[in-house]
């Protein structure tokens, strides 16, 4: 019994060591996919990353928590359906693996944020399951007049922290 659990769990870790994420970074190499961006016309990447195999992903590109932002262009060299700023599928005609650049997004970004949500990938077996998201998260820079989002914090006393630290 312990060896099927101690399987069970093995099979569940290389699931999720080999999780797909569908992220929006600054460059092609997915590298920069963390951080900010600047204000104003921004050329930007879509990846589907750490993937083990997959045939597709679909997603939808969200700015609601940027006002003012506009999402100009999805460009693609794949074959793609759906409207920008709802959900897209884009087929990759083949099965590809490791980072996938999905596609060149244009917008102009104002302050406030964009990410993937809700994403999902369609296996080399053409099996759909969810795929993480919302990791991409990118925020511009508040400078000058912007408004900046405050950062928000738990209630915490003196003590408590203290506490953390005591043998």
């Amino acid at each position: 019994m312990k060896a099927i659990l101690f399987a069970a769990f093995l099979l569940l870790v290389a699931k999720i060591a080999f999780a797909d994420i569908v992220m929006i970074c600054t460059d092609a190499t997915g590298s920069q996919c963390h951080g900010s961006i600047p204000q104003g016309l921004q050329q930007l990447v879509v990846i589907h990353k750490y993937s083990p195999g997959a045939v597709a992903s679909r997603f939808t590109i969200n700015v609601t928590a940027a006002p003012g932002a506009q999402l100009l262009a999805f460009q693609t060299e794949y074959s793609a359906s759906g409207q920008l700023g709802s959900e897209q599928t884009v087929l990759y005609n083949t099965c590809m693996t490791a980072s996938i650049v999905i596609g060149t997004l244009y917008l102009v970004m104002t302050c406030g944020e964009i990410r993937i949500a809700p994403a999902t990938a369609v296996d080399c077996s053409f099996v759909e399951h969810a795929a993480w998201d919302n990791i991409a998260t990118a925020l511009c820079s508040c400078t000058g007049t912007s408004r900046c989002f405050p950062v928000p914090t738990e209630p915490s006393t003196w003590g408590s922290v203290k506490a953390l630290y005591r043998e």
